[in-house]
């Protein structure tokens, strides 16, 4: 078994890979027995894949089957996805190509462009590709509007806050990400997060915020909702969390706002039996929500520094897998991820308040949810509905019971 070199020893990847986009086809050499390499679990080191990478670049089918081993062992790369990849993977064709592009476009490609490319090798490498989850999604937007609009006076009483489709939410069931049950302390403290299902009404803006985020919420995607404030991003999220049992943490953002604050950070603890101090690494809502199954609610995400929401896309990359790698007290810690965990965020419109827009390769790994402004007869509806106002012209009446607590 070969151990894996440091990438900055021996081949020049970067070199070669130029000289491949070139067609300079006596790079194969040094690929061929680079690709060869493989990691204490036989899986292809990150310089074989980024070698297979150069070989499908260079049209040499030795390429394809360690490459697509070294997507599964999900090995950073020293390249980025890109057309020129994409296009020489489609052009060897066959059952093996179909797979590679599949499992490319279910990583998530950063650019929009190469996710669009793929798309259109796949239609045409295997028509048909996206038969399931067309009908998957056509299903969803037939069955949500229906569900969510359904009159609610048709209910029973005790019903009437019931939308049956949202049965379908994943049900947080009070177990670890192993599987196994959680200390009586714990659960105590999980369950006092789990959000009172807050009164809502059903008005078009609210209804549309709610369709979309249970679209991300049911195919496991991160969920940005973008709104001005006031329109109920919070409450939408804070409303299905409630429906599915969840507990939800909500973390602010701003300036301040750093690693240690989602993952853990340094604490003194004194030992009771002896009185002395010690220094322990205490986890932070990220890695608790991770492990238990929790919803997380970013909020104001768009007040953080770029740099640090740039720095969080290893992370969104690696959710979907159902273990991340966090850097904790100088050390890489992998951490299963429970299949019930969902994260959101919330943010202003860019020039909203001084609000910048969020750097593109960050954006790009949310499902997007826009959250309208209420119109003026969404705003009557909510006042009727929550306060007993009601609204007609310039005449106001006020219904004689006390309005309803916040």
């Amino acid at each position: 078994m070969l151990e894996q070199s440091p990438p900055d020893e021996g081949v020049n990847y970067f070199l070669l890979r130029n000289l491949a986009l070139l067609g300079h086809k006596e790079t194969t050499t040094p690929l061929k027995e680079q690709i060869k390499e493989v990691d204490p679990a036989g899986n292809p080191t990150q310089n074989a894949g980024d070698a297979a990478q150069i070989l499908l670049l260079l049209g040499d089918s030795e390429g394809l089957s360690v490459y697509k081993k070294s997507l599964s062992a999900q090995h950073d790369s020293l390249f980025g996805l890109d057309d020129s990849l994409v296009h020489a993977i489609a052009n060897f064709g066959g059952p093996e190509a179909i797979e590679i592009l599949l499992q490319l476009l279910k990583k998530g490609p950063r650019n929009p462009q190469t996710c669009r490319a793929i798309v259109s090798h796949l239609d045409r490498l295997s028509p048909g590709w996206d038969r399931e989850i067309v009908s998957t999604l056509g299903s969803l937007h037939k069955i949500i509007p229906e569900e969510i609009n359904r009159p609610l006076e048709t209910e029973p009483a005790a019903q009437r806050d019931g939308l049956r489709l949202l049965r379908e939410l994943p049900q947080w069931d009070g177990l670890d990400a192993d599987g196994h049950e959680i200390a009586v302390e714990k659960m105590e403290e999980l369950r006092s997060l789990i959000p009172d299902v807050p009164e809502i009404s059903m008005v078009d803006p609210t209804v549309e915020a709610l369709e979309g985020t249970m679209a991300g919420v049911l195919a496991n995607i991160p969920v940005m909702q973008t709104g001005e404030t006031g329109v109920g991003k919070n409450l939408g999220i804070k409303y299905l969390a409630a429906k599915a049992g969840a507990p939800l943490h909500r973390i602010n953002f701003g300036k301040e706002t750093d690693h240690g604050q989602l993952y853990g950070h340094y604490e003194v603890q004194v030992d009771k039996a002896t009185g002395k101090k010690r220094v322990v690494i205490t986890d932070g809502k990220m890695i608790d929500a991770f492990r238990y199954g929790a919803w997380v609610l970013w909020d104001e995400v768009n007040l953080a520094h770029p740099g640090f929401l740039v720095a969080q896309n290893d992370i969104l990359q690696q959710i979907a897998s159902g273990k991340v790698l966090v850097k904790m007290g100088g050390k890489i810690r992998e951490i299963r991820v429970h299949k019930n965990f969902r994260l959101f965020a919330a943010a202003n419109p860019e020039g909203y308040a001084a609000r910048k827009a969020l750097e593109a390769t960050f954006a790009d790994r949310w499902f997007p949810v826009f959250v309208r402004d209420f119109s003026v007869e969404d705003q009557r509806q909510i006042l009727q509905e929550e306060y007993g106002v009601i609204l007609s012209g310039s005449e106001e009446s006020r219904d004689p019971s006390p309005p309803k607590a916040d």
